[in-house]
Parts: C-alpha cells; structure tokens; sequence
C-alpha cells in the first residue's frame, strides 16, 4: 500500500474500533460556487476520517486508529473511517447521481480491500464489522452508493493477485 501522511486535526484523543464505516467523497462545489479539494472540504467541515483512498490508489492517513475521527455521528469513538474518493468535482446532487454507478478504478478498489483487510487483522474485526455510511444513517446519508459493493472489491483483488501472482512465474 503506498500510504500518504496529511494529518487532521479533527477526532477524538481516543478510539476503540471496533467497527470500520465506508465512505465515499469527492472533490466539491459548494452551494455558493466555491470549488474545495476533498480533505479542504472536511476540514472546512471540521470533520476528518482516517484514510482517503484516491483513485490512483494511494492511501492519505489523516487519523491515527487509536485516535477518534469525526466521520459517523453517533460513531467516532468505536470505528474507523475511510474515504473513497470518487473521481472529479462534483456539486452535491451531482456527486449522488455518480455514486449510482460505477466509480471506482481498479486499483483503488485492490487498495481499499487491502486497507479494509489490514484493519480487520490489526484490530481484531470481521467482515461483518465493515459498514457503509448508509448502512448506520439511511435516512441521511447515501455513501458509498450502490457504484461499488464488497464483491467488486474483493474480485479487484483477487484479480490483482493472480496478475502478480503470474508475473513471479
């Protein structure tokens, strides 16, 4: 995994996970025209997750695990949160029309699959322990939208894996 350090300053001192909340973002234009990057904009929000993970399949930790993220009310101080971001800028109606259909490349997909696994074997969780935002707000929040499910993260990895798995032979 290449990894990318941006720090937050927006979390709790403490967290427990014991559950990991997925997300999706984008870069955004605001109601008033204004055009933010996607860390820019939780930081504009005062809110933070624990990793982004781009399209080009680099992760960004802005949060320590042990440390509490502001990314699922009602759930910052037992969870991790990550952030899929969902490529270009998009006004908020706009964002929920793409995350109905598929958005995240390869590569991404193989390195959010890894980061979800990596954080199940540290913190001792399942599968089941792995939520969508929509999952814990469904009258309120919508991400990661029905453009991604589990079973094409794990087919992105499996497939990355036999490709490199081909290559050392």
């Amino acid at each position: 995994m290449k990894i990318a350090n941006i720090p937050s300053p927006y979390g709790n001192a403490h967290n427990n996970p014991k559950k990991i909340v997925w997300h999706a973002i984008s870069e955004i234009i605001d109601d008033h025209g204004t055009f933010y990057y996607a860390l820019d904009y939780l930081t504009h929000l005062g809110i933070s997750a624990h990793r982004f993970v781009t399209p080009s399949g680099v992760i960004i930790k802005c949060r320590e695990d042990y440390q509490g993220a502001y990314h699922a009310k009602g759930h910052n101080k037992n969870s991790l949160g990550v952030e899929v971001m969902v490529p270009g800028c998009n006004p908020y109606p706009d964002f929920l029309k793409v995350m109905r259909k598929p958005y995240m490349t390869h590569i991404q997909k193989v390195a959010t699959y890894e980061l979800l696994q990596f954080w199940c074997r540290e913190h001792g969780l399942t599968r089941s322990d792995i939520y969508r935002h929509s999952d814990l707000s469904p009258d309120r929040k919508m991400d990661p939208g029905a453009g991604v499910t589990w079973k094409q993260l794990e087919e992105a990895y499996r497939r990355e894996h036999e490709t490199r798995q081909g290559e050392i032979l």
